[in-house]
């Protein structure tokens, strides 16, 4: 996940989002976006991989061929916490 939040990162620091805004979207502190901004060119330089990841995700964001979910961390570990999973255990004892 983190090639991902900094991929993300510079794409938004390229579209001249602020460092706190980018980092109030993907809950880190705006000096932690600084940091991956300053880390970018080195680690795409060094990691293929990111390297062709980040290519295809910007390509994609530059075609409007992405998803862009506004859901915020927090809102989302709300979510997540308030499925219920249904306790299987009375209907696996039965089957046994």
């Amino acid at each position: 996940f983190v090639s991902a939040r900094i991929s993300y990162s510079m794409i938004l620091r390229d579209l001249n989002f602020g460092y706190s805004y980018i980092g109030s979207v993907i809950g880190k502190h705006h000096s932690t976006i600084i940091y991956y901004c300053n880390f970018f060119d080195s680690y795409k330089r060094s990691d293929r991989i990111f390297k062709e990841m980040h290519e295809e995700i910007l390509y994609k964001f530059q075609k409007n061929d992405v998803t862009i979910f506004d859901i915020k961390q927090l809102d989302l570990e709300k979510q997540i916490n308030s499925i219920e999973i249904p306790d299987n255990s009375d209907t696996q004892a039965q089957n046994h």
